[in-house]
């Protein structure tokens, strides 16, 4: 219920004022009168009164840092700043016997609230006198409009200077106790691909827990996290182990949910569930849309949802896995299963959901999205679904990467990087009485350089510890050093696709090599290089196969490349010219082996490349036509291998793939500025 004291009525002022009188002793019975609904109010007073109406408890003190407070008051200033309602007028001041104006007595209520509201005063520009608002009273005030706590003093005016009497005290105050707002503050991880440790390229699971717990001191009840898919598979101490280490975390830092990535595949499925078992996990799996090929029923290993409690508002959340697990993962690990359309699933499940006592619905999902940096616009998958999907109130994406924070189709959407350097958050302001979201923001809360001064949580910090310290002699071993930075390019040729492709075309002595960009995990610096370094950037149990193909076959894997659907094959013993202005499966224009001899179409070659490219995966259809020979060598022992026999290595790029069309644009440049 709405009320504001410029539009009720004298009488109901009086019923307002005789009804708190019991249940809140809100004001002595003597004020009411007419003649003392008038009578402004000082600060001291106001205070008391709204302490008094939270029901908030008295500390046993005689004074407080503000110098102007009496024995009297103390309790209820201290209660109140306690509360971090009030901060004073000034450090070492409460203006007790001020009269209270109308924006200090709204940011004292909405204070009291404990809502974080970012809203922007200018989006009620009906009211011509808000450049009269303090700078510190903004937020509130805007807040405040925004929930229904205060309406305008006339339809175009808020006068925040105005002095408040006991009337208006009665009205606000009363507005407050009759709101039932419940802020829910939702953080997440994605893509955390076992990345424990702080390092050049990740936070750290303890300092990203130290950031978390700062947010969750501040809505105890109302916060919690949850993790988006990706989360085990990564790094030598969480592969070792089969992801114990991360979900060990997870359950100390007190994960609600999370979803299934397309690695947690990559041991397959099997492994995550002992695992999890083996660490006691305490929070559910949850994938909707992942089907058992035998039975077309949703698996049984995970939950399609799961419905918790905080604040005292039933959120149901809903996990969806990417249909692009059918690509991304190895065969042999999820030929058994089908991955349903997320927006249909969804749609089916949210009715579901909402009969079984869910008053918020969120979708915890693997799917990716992209926002633009520029224009915000957020597109992919994970847009798609918003726009698809009805009845949800949060969509939280992963796989791509990419940090997204987002409203579309009025729904908080967000993604949030990778590595645990940044959590993901979206609040809600539900509405018990309505059943309605009043307010919802997203932000990606930047935990590897956060400004918080926090120290790493010591409980993560030795449950790192305890798994690093099982294979630290193993993987801290030095095997020989790169006078280079080994650095990745999606889209382009790199010098450390370079020289993994030519590991595997030397290591089985073929003419040619394939190494899928995707699969190459990480950079690394210029130095020492260690066993655990070459598993950081491999950490797929990937073997070399071994087979031949078609010149016109090679032609067909080339051209699937340069359209960069999943990035640029890094290639060894060819050199190829492609046009990146023609239509797509014609850009390619000249393919040589390294010697410079042309690839003919209809001749064979020989050929290496990974088991998990040998499938077909990462959309390279092509490479499934050709009959493979397992090696059943890891490509990342033959990596290790190499880097121990030539004791230091320098990759470069070479122009192993050629960009004509940039090549003729730089000329006409050059020829212009000659």
């Amino acid at each position: 219920m709405r009320r504001n004291f410029s539009k009720i009525s004298f009488f109901l002022t009086l019923a307002l004022l005789f009804s708190l009188v019991t249940p809140f002793q809100f004001v002595n019975a003597a004020e009411n009168s007419a003649k003392k609904i008038y009578e402004k109010v000082t600060r001291g007073e106001f205070i008391i009164e709204l302490v008094k109406a939270k029901g908030l408890e008295l500390p046993n003190v005689t004074t407080t840092k503000f110098t102007d407070v009496d024995a009297k008051l103390a309790p209820y200033v201290q209660a109140a700043f306690d509360a971090k309602i009030t901060k004073g007028v000034a450090t070492d001041r409460f203006g007790v016997n001020d009269v209270i104006t109308r924006e200090q007595a709204i940011s004292l209520v909405m204070n009291s609230l404990h809502l974080s509201i970012k809203q922007n005063l200018n989006a009620f520009s009906q009211y011509k006198d808000l450049k009269e608002v303090s700078d510190w009273a903004k937020g509130n005030i805007a807040a405040a409009l925004k929930v229904g706590l205060i309406q305008g003093t006339t339809s175009s005016t808020i006068s925040p200077k105005m002095e408040f009497t006991r009337g208006h005290m009665v009205a606000i105050i009363n507005n407050s106790l009759h709101l039932n707002l419940k802020q829910i503050d939702i953080f997440v991880t994605n893509d955390f691909h076992g990345n424990l440790e702080e390092g050049k390229y990740a936070a750290g699971i303890a300092k990203l827990a130290a950031v978390y717990n700062e947010y969750k001191e501040q809505n105890p009840d109302g916060t919690f996290i949850v993790d988006a898919g990706d989360a085990l598979q990564g790094t030598p101490v969480s592969n070792v182990f089969f992801g114990q280490p991360v979900m060990e975390a997870y359950n100390k830092i007190g994960y609600k949910a999370m979803t299934v990535g397309n690695h947690e595949f990559d041991w397959g499925i099997e492994k995550v569930l002992e695992a999890r078992k083996e660490v006691a996990t305490n929070f559910p799996l949850v994938a909707a849309n992942i089907y058992d090929k035998a039975t077309n029923k949703p698996v049984e290993w995970a939950e399609p949802y799961t419905i918790i409690e905080q604040n005292g508002v039933k959120i149901g959340i809903i996990g969806l896995a990417t249909p692009e697990t059918l690509e991304t993962a190895k065969l042999d690990f999820i030929k058994d299963f089908d991955f349903k359309d997320p927006i249909t699933i969804a749609n089916q499940l949210v009715p579901e959901v909402r009969k079984a006592g869910a008053e918020l619905v969120i979708l915890l999902t693997h799917i990716p999205g992209y926002q633009d940096k520029t224009t915000k616009e957020t597109t992919g998958a994970l847009a798609d679904l918003a726009y698809g999907v009805k009845g949800v109130d949060g969509i939280i994406g992963g796989h791509s990467h990419q940090l997204v924070s987002d409203i579309i189709n009025e729904i908080p959407v967000v993604e949030g990087s990778n590595n645990g350097n940044f959590l993901s958050h979206i609040t809600l302001v539900y509405d018990k009485k309505s059943g309605q979201v009043i307010y919802h923001h997203v932000e990606a809360v930047d935990v590897k350089n956060t400004t918080f001064n926090v120290e790493p949580v010591k409980e993560i910090v030795d449950i790192v510890n305890k798994y690093n310290e099982k294979v630290k002699p193993i993987f801290d071993e030095v095997i020989g050093k790169t006078e280079v930075e080994l650095k990745r390019d999606y889209n382009n040729e790199s010098n450390i696709g370079n020289w993994m492709a030519d590991v595997m075309r030397e290591k089985v002595d073929v003419q040619i090599a394939f190494q899928n960009a995707g699969g190459i995990r990480t950079d690394l610096p210029t130095g020492d290089l260690t066993v655990g370094d070459i598993f950081t950037v491999m950490p797929f149990d990937n073997t070399i196969v071994t087979g031949e193909m078609t010149g016109a076959q090679i032609k067909a894997v080339l051209e699937q490349s340069v359209t960069l659907y999943k990035g640029m094959m890094q290639i060894s013993g060819l050199k190829v010219k492609y046009d990146s202005t023609k239509p797509e499966y014609q850009r390619v224009t000249e393919i040589t082996l390294e010697n410079g001899t042309p690839v003919e179409m209809d001749k064979t070659y020989t050929v290496a490349t990974n088991d998990f490219l040998s499938g077909g995966q990462d959309g390279f259809k092509t490479l499934a036509e050709v009959t493979w020979t397992n090696t059943y060598e890891l490509v990342r022992d033959a990596l290790i291998e190499k880097i121990k026999n030539a004791k230091v290595i320098a990759p470069t790029v070479e122009g192993r793939m050629t960009d004509i069309s940039k090549q003729v644009s730089m000329m006409y440049y050059e020829l212009l500025a000659a």
